[in-house]
């Protein structure tokens, strides 16, 4: 998360949900209590989210797996999630 603030706003394009990561760093995450910023969500969809992770870490072997549960870099529009990728490939 190097390079951002305490808060990050995603754009979430599905109800795709991930609890935390127990082996892991859950770096940008969901906590209980979620409502949204602009634009709508459903009420399941909402409750899904609930502590759930958005962008994880987690070290298998000698190597770090990345996890983007939705794309940062969707139709290159969200200028906020470039710097994700350029971390997750530099650091």
């Amino acid at each position: 998360a190097f390079g951002y603030d305490k808060n990050y706003f995603t754009l979430k394009l599905s109800g795709n949900a991930y609890s935390y990561l127990e082996k892991g760093h859950n770096v940008a995450y969901f906590k209980k209590n979620i409502s949204t910023v602009n634009g709508f969500a459903g009420s399941k969809a909402l409750e899904k989210q609930k502590e759930s992770f958005v962008f994880g870490t987690e070290y298998i072997g000698r190597g770090q797996v990345i996890y983007f549960v939705d794309n940062p870099l969707f139709r290159a529009f969200w200028e906020n999630g470039k710097l994700w990728v350029v971390n997750a490939v530099f650091f």
